[in-house]
């Protein structure tokens, strides 16, 4: 078993990883350190303290229970421009250093926490805060991957500026160009988990009940439609959404729309194991991505 901080756009996540298990729980704590970061890639100040304090707390936590934790994060600090001055805010809270992941790995990482031997050539779609990885592989390991920089928050944050996010998205998802043939999408991390916590109702969190749900292009869509013109509060109330994903799951919605129809998909499946498990298989292996043939 291992220690796992994942510092992502949206949260902070710390996992006592067992790849034995089909899903690690996860303690969460939503900081948004993507909040308002500016266009060239400075971190807003609060929400940099937010995160290290958070950072902070778990590695609390870990050491409790026995473990030093490893921690890795993703676009949010790998495209700041002051990421210096965040990763000596965790060094000096915490005596940790930070593992950045590169843009061109952050798509393995969902694809190796995912996929296993009997999947067929899948494709994986992993939107964060910040941004939006999408990804193909199957028994040879990944044959496609691409990283754009957008997702949940950072769409909030340009239709806060008023920009048109339907408008803005239409033209991004071209940027995955030619994406290779695949049987089914799965769809990691934080939005995909709330869409299925959402749609079944769910006023606890269950991960053994999120791993697998399929949901509909049509689910999407109506759901959509359902919170489209809500206000952040009268999310809040929707059974299964998490109070601080309420201001930006609109946005999360929309990008899957986009992505669906750009792929010909009327459908994904939700994993719960993400690029947590991912990082855990990289570390077992010696921080090399494995041979999975």
């Amino acid at each position: 078993m291992q220690a796992i901080i994942d510092i992502g756009s949206t949260s902070v996540r710390l996992c006592f990883c067992d790849l034995e298990k089909a899903v690690n729980e996860k303690q969460v704590e939503t900081t948004r350190l993507a909040e308002k970061q500016t266009a060239d890639g400075e971190l807003w100040r609060p929400a940099l303290i937010r995160t290290a304090e958070a950072v902070e707390k778990f590695v609390s936590v870990a050491r409790s229970s026995g473990f030093e934790p490893e921690i890795f994060a993703t676009e949010a600090v790998r495209s700041a421009s002051n990421r210096d001055e965040f990763l000596k805010a965790v060094f000096e809270k915490t005596g940790k250093k930070i593992t950045v992941v590169e843009k061109e790995d952050e798509a393995k990482l969902a694809f190796f926490g995912v996929y296993n031997n009997n999947s067929g050539r899948v494709g994986i779609v992993d939107m964060g805060g910040g941004s939006t990885e999408l990804c193909v592989g199957d028994e040879n390991g990944v044959l496609y991957a691409h990283s754009l920089p957008e997702g949940a928050v950072r769409l909030t944050n340009r239709e806060r500026a008023g920009e048109n996010v339907k408008k803005h998205l239409s033209e991004a998802v071209k940027e995955y160009g030619a994406v290779p043939d695949f049987s089914e999408l799965i769809a990691v991390g934080g939005t995909a988990c709330t869409v299925a916590a959402v749609l079944e109702n769910m006023k606890t969190y269950d991960p053994e009940k999120i791993q697998g749900r399929r949901v509909s292009r049509a689910e999407i869509q109506a759901l959509y439609d359902r919170i489209k013109n809500m206000s952040e509060e009268e999310r809040k109330k929707i059974c299964g959404m998490p109070e601080k994903r309420a201001g930006i799951i609109h946005n999360g919605l929309l990008f899957y729309l986009e992505i669906l129809d750009y792929l010909k998909k009327d459908a994904f499946t939700v994993s719960d194991r993400d690029n947590v498990e991912g990082f855990a298989i990289y570390l077992q292996n010696g921080k090399k991505w494995p041979n999975l043939v």
